[in-house]
């Protein structure tokens, strides 16, 4: 039997998870607690149909991929190893304060992260792998980690 890899989609991209077709089956999908959170308050500050849209995307998301990874004790020792290398890679932790923890979760569970936005976590390669997709939810290039 094969393993399979787990994968944490940050908000960028579960935003597009209408157009997810693209990415692999056989892979365990999963969300954090703080994607959710993100989610509810982009619901919260929606009109109209655009509130409409994004409480069906949560429901979506919510029945695709059901509760939340939350952000726990283990993850906030990896969210201060990150937001250490990210300092050592010459960017500010500050105002990415979210994708570190999100990344955080990946990392604390040993899975993948799924970015449509891969400038705001390239640069946490190659301690974490990072798959990027485009705005069409295909899967692009993969940042493995080492080790």
């Amino acid at each position: 039997m094969t393993a399979r890899i787990r994968a944490v989609l940050d908000t960028s991209a579960i935003v597009l998870l209408e157009s997810l077709a693209g990415l692999p089956e056989a892979w365990m999908w999963s969300l954090s607690s703080l994607s959710y959170a993100e989610l509810a308050w982009g619901v919260e500050r929606a009109d109209g149909d655009k509130r409409a849209r994004r409480q069906r995307l949560v429901a979506v998301a919510r029945a695709t991929l059901g509760g939340g990874l939350p952000f726990d004790d283990a993850c906030a020792g990896h969210f201060g190893y990150l937001c250490h290398l990210t300092e050592r890679r010459g960017r500010r932790p500050r105002g990415r304060v979210t994708d570190l923890q999100i990344s955080a979760v990946a990392m604390r569970h040993g899975a993948v992260l799924v970015t449509a936005n891969p400038a705001d976590v390239v640069h946490l390669a190659p301690e974490l792998s990072i798959l990027e997709i485009g705005r069409d939810g295909r899967a692009g290039r993969l940042h493995a980690a080492h080790g």
